[in-house]
């Protein structure tokens, strides 16, 4: 633990695309609803609505306001929104810190919080 590693982020090729909505990148999204465990934006026919949990949503937002996020999948291939910036974006790199190995590869501190 605790190696520095330089990894390379690839564009996720295998997922539907929509133009005008880029996961691994910053997108402005559109404001739907807020749950009480978060809001949801509008992704648009392709994602439809993308989580942005509520530890993660700017205080005050409203429905048809805009919000900048990254979006990601998370460990079940679900996209979800974050106001965080990675240290890493998709064509990009970045130094990334080792913080666990396992039999499965080693996991990275990219600067978005775990679950």
């Amino acid at each position: 633990m605790g190696y520095n590693s330089r990894i390379v982020i690839n564009d996720p090729a295998p997922y539907p695309q929509d133009p005008n909505i880029k996961v691994g990148a910053m997108n402005r999204l559109k404001m739907i609803k807020e749950l009480g465990f978060g809001i949801y934006l509008d992704g648009g026919p392709i994602y439809g609505e993308i989580l942005l949990p509520i530890k993660a949503a700017p205080k005050g937002l409203k429905p048809g306001e805009m919000v900048d996020v990254f979006l990601y999948f998370d460990s079940e291939d679900r996209i979800i929104a974050t106001t965080v910036a990675p240290l890493a974006k998709v064509g990009g790199f970045g130094a990334m810190r080792v913080v666990q190995t396992t039999p499965v590869g080693a996991f990275l501190d990219w600067g978005i919080p775990a679950k």
